[in-house]
């Protein structure tokens, strides 16, 4: 049981705020994309929405998706971190690494299938 590394929560919070942050700050940006390349759902017979509505929330879920797990690979790397810490991370990393890359993979299809679905809405009839 010694050997047993224990993940510190506050990695957990970092994470939480990070996330959040990140998304906040990415949909402002894939917003304003959005809005200048008119990449938005037009309300229509069959929308229940008065108003269009940019097609930018899975971009910016990705986004941060991306900023958070690269941040936590940078910090592995930066000497600003206690050793504790970084062996959280490495073993963190280690024994989790297949589930990360099913999380990232699924979120990529996903996004990739909505940014198709997203497309078919576009184009022209």
């Amino acid at each position: 049981m010694s050997n047993m590394i224990t993940f510190p929560n506050s990695i957990y919070v970092i994470s939480l705020v990070g996330a959040c942050a990140t998304t906040r700050i990415a949909m402002h940006y894939w917003l304003s994309w959005c809005l200048r390349h008119d990449w938005l759902d037009h309300p229509g017979h069959r929308k229940i929405h008065d108003q269009p509505i940019a097609l930018a929330g899975g971009l910016a879920i990705a986004t941060s998706l991306i900023i958070v797990i690269s941040g936590a690979l940078l910090l592995l790397q930066l000497p600003i971190l206690s050793s504790d810490t970084i062996d959280s991370l490495n073993h963190g990393f280690g024994e989790r690494g297949i589930q990360i890359a099913g999380i990232v993979g699924g979120i990529f299809m996903m996004l990739g299938i909505g940014l198709w679905v997203d497309d078919q809405t576009l184009l022209p009839r």
